[in-house]
């Protein structure tokens, strides 16, 4: 089931600078990430997926228009993340009414994981979902386009989180099953570890 007027938004700007290979485009069990976390929202019914491009956007935005995806340019990604995330918001169509943010670090999250969110905001409209696992918050937040222009006039100190310190009343934690949705790709050990589980999981291994 689709769900309108929900948005994706994947931020893939930065310049994978700890990783020291370009994150996007990194292989996951024969997918790239990218590939990997687009398919994911579409599976979960999402079917407005956005992509910020930054860094290295000429090899990355051809792979994008393939994928069937709306390309949004960061010129300012030199900036950090959060100059991502201002670019995304301002890409906001009218009709929108939450969207979530998803570093393309964070690849592995079930498609489920997005339904679940999807289907919870439509009985809390209004709110910023953020799911959780154990006792730590995860990718990806859900976030109502109600808070788009306070987004837009942030002066980006301290990041997404910062903002969303001055709305905790407005902030709905969700436990889910899903460890995904904490394992990013910030080093190569990170990515090497990435693909250990996904052969393990290829393999019908389980811990």
């Amino acid at each position: 089931m689709e769900r309108p007027g929900i948005t994706a938004v994947i931020l893939a700007a930065g310049y994978s600078g700890r990783m020291g290979r370009f994150k996007p485009l990194l292989d996951l069990g024969g997918q790239t990430a990218i590939e990997r976390v687009i398919a994911s929202f579409k599976e979960a019914g999402i079917p407005d997926v956005r992509v910020v491009a930054g860094y290295r956007r000429k090899i990355l935005v051809p792979l994008l228009n393939r994928l069937g995806v709306e390309v949004i340019i960061n010129y300012r990604y030199a900036e950090g993340m959060f100059s991502s995330v201002q670019a995304a918001v301002k890409s906001l169509d009218t009709s929108t009414v939450a969207f979530f943010l998803m570093p393309v670090d964070v690849p592995l999250v079930r498609a489920e994981t997005i339904r679940y969110l999807a289907e919870t905001y439509g009985r809390h409209p209004g709110k910023i979902l953020v799911p959780a696992f154990g006792e730590r918050r995860g990718h990806p937040p859900l976030i109502s386009a109600r808070f788009a222009g306070e987004i837009m006039s942030y002066s980006g100190a301290g990041g997404l989180n910062s903002l969303f310190g001055l709305h905790s009343a407005d902030i709905l934690i969700l436990p889910v099953s899903d460890g995904n949705i904490l394992l990013d790709m910030d080093t190569p050990g990170d990515y090497e570890d990435m693909k250990r589980g996904l052969r393990k999981i290829d393999a019908g291994v389980t811990q």
